[in-house]
């Protein structure tokens, strides 16, 4: 074998063998690659949560390698080759970016996509370093250092705010569960003084035979109660669409049959609030007149499907809401809701809050993998 071969394979051993040691994409589980468990778990969480809202909102993909050290290789160069391995980012805008913190090299880099690796991104990426990251790893703190970055880097970078910090248990939850195990486990490991058999009754009922038919009334009385229901609904449905507006109605004065008032005609005796409900169609307020002695009867149906709830002001079934997300729900934490409601004949506004319930492992999201996105390098780097 000449030398140029010799060389050659040796080039191609150590390449295949940095290949090798690169991590693998921590996706779908999460988007932080932590093989050693360097961070804390709520330090995972919230890095998972900041980097699932930005993939949420297709702003762009970020992900975080933490690891011991490189093997001897440039900080720059391992975390390039993750980045590319992995594909962070979109494949045509490639807008990725790599967290890197090589613990016992106190090296750390920020990799950006080769679609952002321009001289603006990465003054902001120096930026995020030097002020956020830097003096925090400088003290120790690693937690804290990378979400104080990735925080502010999503900011400045990708234009969104997610400054929310992670749910925690608390200490006085923990605290409770310990003494409630503590509790169960003294209970089961003391010995509990027996009790004098019960005197057996000759001819008494089997105690089972009365569970059975108390759990058969039950069901029976369930289904009466179901089955009347029912019939109350349908009959109720029957009144609504037909009886209470075709059927003759006699005044209760004279007994003459009444005539009902069209929807313009009625208006003359409906009240200011009456008039907003029957212009928002959430009650429909019939005006019966008799033609004998004058007298005016009113029939107020409430619609059954209706986006509008009663007013605390006015009184009016005139208040409608409209929702909007401030924090969107992720398979890490919980998002929150912002919802203004107002009423539409006396124009009140309240405005109130509503925590989103976390997205379930069953959804689309646990399946996702990173874009396909590709680096050049470009970046900021750090030494602590």
């Amino acid at each position: 074998m000449t030398i140029a071969r010799r060389l050659g394979f040796i080039a191609l051993v150590l390449l295949a063998s940095v290949a090798s040691a690169q991590p693998r994409s921590p996706l779908p589980q999460s988007y932080v690659s932590d093989q050693y468990g360097l961070l804390a778990d709520d330090t995972k969480r919230e890095l998972d949560r900041l980097a699932a809202t930005l993939d949420d909102r297709r702003l762009g993909e970020i992900a975080f390698l933490i690891v011991r050290t490189t093997g001897g290789v440039d900080p720059r160069s391992y975390g390039t080759q993750a980045f590319n391995a992995w594909g962070v980012g979109d494949r045509q805008l490639n807008n990725g970016t790599l967290f890197l913190l090589a613990l016992d090299d106190r090296a750390t880099e920020i990799i950006l996509g080769s679609g952002i690796d321009n001289a603006s991104y990465t003054r902001m990426a120096e930026d995020v370093m030097h002020n956020e990251i830097l003096p925090r790893f400088r003290a120790r703190n690693f937690d804290q250092g990378l979400v104080a970055g990735a925080t502010t880097w999503l900011a400045r970078a990708y234009n969104v705010d997610l400054g929310r910090l992670a749910e925690a248990p608390t200490e006085s939850a923990d605290s409770a569960a310990s003494a409630v195990a503590r509790d169960t486990v003294a209970r089961l490991t003391t010995p509990q003084p027996q009790r004098p058999p019960a005197p057996q009754v000759t001819g008494a009922a089997d105690p089972n035979e009365n569970i059975a038919l108390a759990v058969g009334l039950a069901i029976i009385a369930a289904l009466v109660g179901g089955i009347g229901w029912l019939l109350f609904k349908i009959l109720s449905a029957l009144w609504w669409f037909i009886g209470s507006r075709f059927l003759p109605r006699k005044c209760a004065r004279c007994s003459t049959p009444m005539i009902l008032l069209s929807e313009t005609e009625d208006d003359l005796h409906l009240t200011p609030q009456q008039i907003t409900e029957e212009r928002v169609r959430s009650v429909d307020h019939r005006v019966f007149h008799c033609p004998g002695c004058g007298h005016v009867d009113k029939l107020v149906r409430a619609a059954w499907f209706s986006r509008f709830q009663p007013c605390a002001g006015c009184g009016s079934k005139a208040v409608s809401s409209v929702s909007r997300t401030i924090t969107s729900a992720t398979r890490f934490s919980t998002g929150l809701a912002e919802i203004t409601s107002t009423c539409q004949h006396c124009h009140a506004t309240s405005t109130s809050r509503h925590v989103i319930a976390r997205v379930t492992s069953s959804s689309s999201s646990s399946g996702r993998s990173f874009g396909g996105g590709s680096s050049r390098g470009g970046g900021a780097s750090g030494r602590f």
